[in-house]
């Protein structure tokens, strides 16, 4: 990307100094971040132990003051639940003397639960943060925003803007970003809005990428991208290997919530994750709420450091994640080697025990016969798998789907296979290839029924 340096805009000027600042935080050595974060934690914390009610009373149980060993304290504090942020919406709030009304603004998250969590931010902080991240990972994946970024997205408007907005309107870059509703046309409609407009970048889900690469290399149309920009969901090998053969483009993926803002962006060398620890504490944690080892799957707690108007301390986002080695690519960030899913998407065996998922679509998705799928889970434990096939599968198709099963811990469990005509989400929610279904469920007759 183009130094944004060349260009004198005042409203530019936070981001750019923040972007100073994020690119030597990711050069110092991890004892340095960490007294970094502690430093700002500590002023966190003094400032939701004085001004919201919630914190004071969470802070007071664990014996807070203004001399407790900060990294210490944070082990012991429990943590943030969604649940918290629902009833305690009011309390969470941070107010304080000369606090302007018109900086807060409110963000929810997508609801995929069944109610959405809102919590408030500072635009004076929030603003120039998102502005210098997005400097940086245009810095680290060389993206160009002077070209053309196609988005295809649930619940947005089909349209044409100037540039690719916040600081890079700001920085005059003037790449056209255009926009288009998933749900409102056909996957050929889309292919054929890609072919005419020529973009050099697509944003949209890896499961709409994937089903337009396999749609084009079935056409046999070639369509070149730099490079594809995840949105919503978790990237597979096998999203990255369909893109890569139709697109020649690599997939650059980022790990963020609606609730704590950016987590963790791709590495610009291999395809896992660095966490942004200018900004957050990012925490892996077990059964027991221990630090997981390298390699250990446990849930994710995150600290947003800057969440002054309503603080965001350990908060339990309900997602599954592992620690990576540290990284050869020369930026010194923490290194999450693989985000697992939502906890609601474990499987539970018949002895009530939780099992993580894998990367199904690695494997299933590999298989030429089937173009989509997706697993579900009833309270009955059943395992239903709905595949969208070119043709009725085979039994020897079956048996490899049984292994794939087995060979991502599944064993003992039924399986009922169907096979529906589609499968693409039509709302806004994230499309989960594993989920957990809070309802009794009854085979239809037709499914196919295999004891893995």
């Amino acid at each position: 990307m183009r130094s944004p340096l060349i260009f004198f805009n005042p409203q530019a000027a936070p981001a750019l100094l923040l972007l100073e600042q994020l690119r030597g935080f990711q050069k110092q050595d991890l004892e340095s971040q960490t007294a970094a974060q502690l430093h700002q934690l500590k002023a966190l914390l003094s400032h939701a132990y004085q001004h919201s009610p919630f914190w004071k009373k969470r802070l007071d149980a664990v014996g807070y003051s203004a001399n407790s060993d900060i990294a210490q304290l944070l082990q012991t504090l429990t943590p943030l639940t969604r649940h918290d942020i629902q009833d305690e919406f009011d309390n969470l709030q941070a107010k304080w003397p000369g606090l302007n009304q018109d900086d807060i603004f409110s963000v929810a998250s997508s609801g995929s639960t069944g109610k959405p969590v809102r919590v408030n931010r500072l635009k004076s902080i929030q603003n120039p943060l998102v502005g210098a991240y997005a400097l940086l990972e245009g810095e680290w994946h060389k993206t160009d925003p002077n070209q053309t970024i196609a988005f295809l997205g649930f619940s947005i408007q089909n349209n044409v803007n100037a540039s690719w907005g916040g600081i890079f309107q700001a920085l005059n870059c003037r790449g056209r970003y255009i926009t288009r509703s998933v749900a409102e046309a056909s996957l050929q409609s889309h292919l054929d809005w890609l072919i005419r407009e020529k973009p050099s970048y697509l944003k949209a889900s890896p499961f709409v990428v994937a089903q337009l690469a396999q749609l084009a290399l079935e056409q046999n149309i070639e369509i070149s991208l730099k490079a594809v920009i995840s949105q919503s969901e978790k990237v597979s090998a096998t999203h990255r290997a369909l893109c890569y053969e139709a697109f020649g483009a690599r997939i650059i993926d980022r790990y963020s919530s609606e609730e704590t803002g950016l987590i963790s962006l791709q590495c610009p060398k291999h395809d896992h994750q660095h966490v942004m620890g200018a900004s957050v504490i990012v925490e892996i944690v077990n059964e027991q709420g221990q630090p997981c080892a390298v390699g250990e799957v446990g849930r994710v707690l995150v600290t947003n450091l800057f969440s002054y108007a309503m603080p965001l301390i350990r908060y339990d986002l309900g997602d599954l994640a592992s620690w990576g080695v540290p990284c050869d690519c020369g930026i010194h960030l923490p290194v999450i080697s693989k985000l697992w899913g939502r906890v609601r998407n474990a499987v539970i065996h018949a002895d009530g025990s939780t099992h993580p998922m894998g990367f199904l679509g690695d494997d299933i998705g590999l298989m030429p016969n089937i173009l989509e799928f997706r697993v579900r889970q009833y309270i009955g434990r059943e395992l239903s798998l709905e595949l969208v096939c070119k043709q009725a599968l085979s039994s020897i198709e079956i048996d490899t789907i049984r292994k794939i099963f087995i060979k991502d811990g599944l064993a003992g469990l039924w399986l009922y296979i169907q096979q529906p005509t589609n499968l693409l989400q039509k709302d806004n929610r994230k499309r989960e290839e594993f989920e957990q279904v809070p309802q009794e469920w009854f085979p239809p007759e037709d499914c196919i029924k295999i004891l893995i």
